[in-house]
Parts: structure tokens; C-alpha cells; sequence
């Protein structure tokens, strides 16, 4: 078992970071909670099992923010999101 930390640096809990931070703005503080990790036996005749992550994002309490964290103006210059 891996512990959370590793896990979430893991590449698709890095996507996963990296879209919350790019629509920041439209989303607001956002925060990766609890990560689950299980298989999924039933998904070839092989019984190979796929793993699957499955991903609890929640809002960031307002007590944990700090101030520079509640600006929330824009994505940054290299935002694709569309937003003004």
C-alpha cells in the first residue's frame, strides 16, 4: 500500500492537481481529500486485474486558507480555460 502522499504524486494525481490549479478561478480552493485505489477483476477474461483511482476532491475550509490563497482572479498567463 502506498501512502497518500506518494500516491497523489503519482502522474494522473498530478493532472488532476494541475486542472484544480488552472480553473481555480471558476472553481474555487479546491483540495484532493482521500484517494482510493482498487481493481477491477472483471474487466478481461484473463483475470488480469486494471486498477482503477478513484479521487475525492473537496472545498478548502476557509480556516486552512491563508490570504494569499483566496485570490482568485484568474488562472495565469497561460490559461486555456476561457474565462475573463
Amino acid at each position: 500500500m502506498l501512502p497518500f502522499n506518494s500516491t497523489a504524486g503519482l502522474s494522473i494525481g498530478a493532472t488532476l492537481a494541475y486542472l484544480l490549479l488552472q480553473h481555480k478561478a471558476a472553481l474555487g480552493d479546491k483540495r484532493i481529500t482521500d484517494i482510493t485505489i482498487f481493481r477491477d477483476y472483471k474487466a478481461n477474461s484473463l483475470f488480469q486485474a486494471n486498477i482503477q483511482l478513484l479521487f475525492r476532491v473537496e472545498d478548502v475550509p476557509e480556516d486552512v486558507l491563508r490570504p494569499d490563497d483566496m485570490n482568485t482572479g484568474g488562472c495565469g498567463s497561460q490559461c486555456t480555460c476561457g474565462h475573463e
